[in-house]
């Protein structure tokens, strides 16, 4: 017999995001900006739209699972599963749809994953596989080594104050 694991989770995301997540006792509810970066230190894996929170989790040596919804975040997505360091969940290997959205522009039509094809079932098999091969924890740690041997020696703020002189 398999023991249970105990999942718990925090919305890393904007407010937008609360309404998905109602799931009782598990629920970390919205994340404060001070707590962002010690919760993914603490991670086993992070499930992420493939943004800014994926470099924050590779950088941290931990795993990610990627439901994008741009192309932009589905290029990082495949990206972290080509290093080994995560993967692209399975049903967003499809072709983006186009959409108008209202609350970017009422006349711009935007390429995205837009309706979310996402079971339970699909969702805890990636989860265990991740969790489970240890080749992705390791991965994530090689990528987080390379991320922070090629990061920039000089502070960026310092950078553009000193383009005016």
């Amino acid at each position: 017999m398999r023991a249970e694991r105990n999942l718990e989770f925090a919305v890393m995301g904007g407010a937008r995001y609360a309404r998905y997540f109602r799931t009782g006792e598990t629920f970390l509810g919205m994340v404060p900006a001070q707590r962002y970066l010690d919760l993914l230190d603490e991670a086993d894996l992070v499930i992420t739209h493939g943004g800014t929170t994926l470099v924050h989790a590779l950088e941290r040596s931990v795993p990610v699972l990627c439901l994008p919804w741009t192309s932009s975040e589905a290029a990082w997505a495949v990206r972290a599963e080509e290093h080994g360091a995560g993967m692209l969940y399975p049903a967003y290997r499809r072709p983006l749809e186009w959409r108008v959205d209202d609350a970017v522009h009422p006349s711009t039509p935007l390429a995205g994953h837009w309706s979310l094809p996402i079971s339970a079932q699909g969702l805890s098999r990636c989860v265990r596989r991740i969790l489970e091969e240890p080749g992705h924890r390791a991965a994530a740690a090689d990528l987080a080594e390379r991320l922070s041997a090629s990061r920039s020696r000089f502070d960026l703020v310092d950078l553009v104050r000193g383009a005016g002189r």
